[in-house]
């Protein structure tokens, strides 16, 4: 299975281009690496890597093969850490198939695990999702609206993680128990926020698609005490088209309860797709993303169903900075004429980029700096308005 395992990192390679001198060193060293692999020397191939890491810090096949050879050392964790920076690089089932066929083959015992942790710090210009404006036209009548309804400013934290566990029922069968937390914690306690998502999913793994289904629940705080809970299933897919290119597909269906008032009580349904796509010869992964979403509350006023479409690219600035840049338009409409306000349509454009940076790594991963900014066009004032976030803070999987 080894060999294997080479074998399919060879086909995985990819390029790091710079100077024609440098990349002759680099693949030398690579070819180097490989043959310490295949002499049974998995601690001078960790040397020789690291050395060519040190130069191309966002080449993802290296990580993969730094990981492997950790992993050859019984060294599983620092193994999953070279291996999660990879897959951030890299954003393709195909290189997450290979990950995985490592870890079960090298470190058996920590590879059922999914675990990921994210934080950031954030500065959020809008953080109630609040209009722009204190007054708004309704029928030519200027309506003051009150303090919670317009856009406020808060500072505070993000944090997100979530644990699951593939236990294996037949070859390519797992029952996966897993849980997810999110939390929110702003300068006023009053925009702040804490969620709960335990689930149950039936998984398959292919050779070519890899899904899985199965109910959940969620359960959400705010600072006096639980605000909604629900019920639902969600699925997800991820299917390999080819070495460079792969599909993400995902779908849920939620029930919640509001706590509080039973008109905002909700049923939705959301399923998207994204295509992402690694271009030979290049250092940058492509995506293109579509989003459905049809929410039906109680109070037929306020359904809304939203059609989106994002583009992305990643890639490196430098041998040591990364980059990542997306765009997203969304146009929602609601299904039914509010008595005063009309008839409901929005738009909203959002616009994100981040740079990450190598040589800050550590056991939390790449840390980066990142800013997002919306603006909402709306028949609705209330849901006219901008937004700009200000994030600093890293993501690992583990």
């Amino acid at each position: 299975m080894k060999i294997l395992i080479g074998a399919i990192c060879a086909l995985l390679a990819l390029p790091v281009a710079a100077t024609a001198a440098t990349d002759a060193e680099i693949q030398q060293g690579f070819e180097q690496s490989m043959a310490a692999r295949g002499a049974r020397r998995p601690d001078i191939a960790e040397k020789i890597l690291r050395q060519l890491i040190d130069e191309r810090p966002n080449a993802g096949q290296l990580r993969f093969e730094l990981g492997v050879s950790l992993a050859e050392q019984g060294r599983c964790a620092a193994a999953a850490r070279a291996f999660d920076v990879g897959r951030h690089l890299v954003h393709t089932p195909s290189f997450d198939r290979s990950v995985e066929a490592a870890m079960n083959d090298l470190c058996p015992g920590l590879a059922p695990w999914e675990v990921t942790l994210g934080f950031n710090v954030v500065y959020d210009s809008n953080a109630n999702g609040g209009a722009g404006d204190s007054t708004i036209d309704v029928g030519g009548v200027p309506l003051l609206l009150s303090p919670d309804a317009v856009a406020q400013k808060a500072y505070g934290y993000q944090l997100t993680g979530s644990v699951a566990y593939n236990y294996r029922i037949t070859a390519t069968s797992y029952i996966v128990p897993s849980i997810g937390f999110a939390i929110a914690d702003y300068s006023g306690e009053s925009l702040d926020t804490y969620s709960v998502t335990p689930g149950l999913a039936y998984r398959h793994k292919g050779d070519k698609i890899d899904w899985r289904v199965g109910p959940l629940a969620i359960l959400s705080y705010d600072h006096s005490g639980l605000s909604s809970h629900g019920l639902g299933i969600s699925g997800r897919s991820s299917i390999i088209i080819n070495r460079r290119t792969g599909l993400y597909l995902d779908a849920s269906y939620l029930e919640i309860s509001d706590a509080n008032n039973s008109l905002r009580d909700y049923a939705q349904a959301s399923v998207a797709a994204t295509l992402v796509h690694n271009p030979a010869g290049t250092r940058m992964n492509l995506r293109a993303g579509l989003r459905y979403t049809d929410r039906n509350y109680k109070d037929d006023y306020q359904d809304i169903a939203s059609l989106q479409l994002s583009l992305g690219v990643s890639g490196s600035l430098t041998d040591k900075i990364g980059y990542d840049l997306s765009y997203s338009h969304s146009a929602s409409r609601g299904s039914k004429d509010h008595y005063l306000f009309g008839s409901r349509k929005d738009k909203v454009d959002t616009i994100s980029a981040s740079v990450s940076f190598a040589n800050l790594e550590g056991w939390y991963g790449r840390p980066y700096v990142g800013v997002k900014h919306s603006r909402s066009n709306s028949t609705w004032g209330t849901k006219t308005y901008e937004r700009t976030q200000l994030m600093l803070g890293f993501t690992r999987r583990f």
